[in-house]
This record gives structure tokens, sequence and C-alpha cells, in this order.
């Protein structure tokens, strides 16, 4: 996934991403903005800063939602029964949160739909 930070000047992939965070900072007596920043092993990026803690937190919401997105699919490798395969795909949909779609052939977990990267733009305000 590819996010586009609120100032338009960077690109930032989640590759390698370790957490994504939103913090309060004063900046005159009783003035705060939000900051949203990308945390690396190496560096943190800022993405945006909003006026209000409940913005930065519903741009956050979106954020996630849009990280999200991506479907996969899982194909057991072996001729398993139906119930086996749905407890399997209960169980690696609540460890990776992710919706599955269950296919019977081979247990391989791979992103499927458009090949495009999916983009999120930090929204201005």
């Amino acid at each position: 996934m590819i996010i586009l930070s609120q100032d338009e000047k960077k690109i930032v992939s989640t590759d390698n991403l370790n957490y994504i965070e939103f913090e309060e900072k004063e900046m005159n007596y009783n003035s705060y903005i939000y900051i949203i920043t990308a945390n690396f092993t190496k560096e943190q990026i800022r993405l945006g800063q909003y006026k209000t803690f409940e913005r930065a937190k519903e741009v956050l919401q979106d954020l996630l939602k849009k990280m999200n997105s991506q479907k996969y699919l899982l194909k057991p490798k072996a001729n398993i029964d139906n119930e086996t395969i749905q407890s399997a795909k209960q169980y690696f949909e609540n460890i990776n949160k992710i919706d599955l779609i269950i296919d019977d052939k081979n247990f391989n977990i791979i992103p499927i739909g458009n090949n495009e990267t999916i983009i999120y733009e930090m929204p201005k305000e």
C-alpha cells in the first residue's frame, strides 16, 4: 500500500511499516494539533496533522479500512473436509484480521483482485 502525505510531498510505502500512530502536540497554551506518523525501524515519517483528536482518530480509522480492503484466497494443500476448511478460514481471518475466500486445492494465502497498489491520500483537513 502507498500513502500520500497530507502536504503531498511524501509518497510512503507501507512495506516494512512497524506502526502508525497519532500524538497530541501542544502549540500554545490550550492549543493542540494531532500529528499522524508512520513508524519504521530506522525512521518516522509525518503523514499529516489535524486540529482535533476526533478528526485524527477518524483519519486513522479510514486508513486502517483502506489497508484491510484487500481480499485473500485460501487454498487447502490437501483434500480436507469442509468443516476443517471453515475452521481454518475462521482461524486465519481472526489472526490476520483479513477476509478470506476459500478454494479447495492448496493452502496458499494470496492477495486477489486487481493487481494495482492500494493508495491512500491523507485528507487535507
